[in-house]
């Protein structure tokens, strides 16, 4: 089973959508360490040490949210590729707004271990299949 994960390319653009209604163009997007943040999840899909759509999404998120590849909005962007991610294999992430938030909240303070991560999505995803 391949799994899909977005480019930097599309990282990038995905970032710069989501400034677009704040008019911001000062931000910056640093392309090192967006590569750093995708590598382990890189090598996860090539070596195939894992074929789970679920620790190669949390490692991802993981990833952008340690990294901060972004000046601001690196919550955002590891959401939405969190959903990208998903949805381009196949899943969809089915959660409140108010659940995401906080979800999201919980990983940016350092409250969620990755393997919890992965529990958390395998739980509240759906097969689109």
């Amino acid at each position: 089973m391949s799994i899909y994960l977005p480019t930097r390319s599309v990282v990038r653009e995905l970032w710069k959508r989501q400034l677009e209604p704040s008019k911001i163009v000062s931000e910056n997007f640093d392309d090192a360490k967006m590569g750093i943040a995708l590598a382990w999840p890189r090598m996860m899909v090539t070596t195939g040490s894992s074929s789970d759509v679920f620790d190669v999404t949390a490692s991802l998120v993981m990833g952008v949210l340690s990294e901060k590849p972004a000046s601001s909005g690196n919550t955002a962007l590891a959401f939405v590729l969190l959903v990208l991610t998903l949805r381009r294999n196949n899943w969809m992430l089915d959660i409140a707004n108010e659940d995401a938030v906080q979800f999201m909240s919980r990983l940016v303070q350092g409250n969620i271990e990755e393997k919890n991560i992965v529990i958390y999505l395998r739980k509240r995803s759906i097969s689109v299949e």
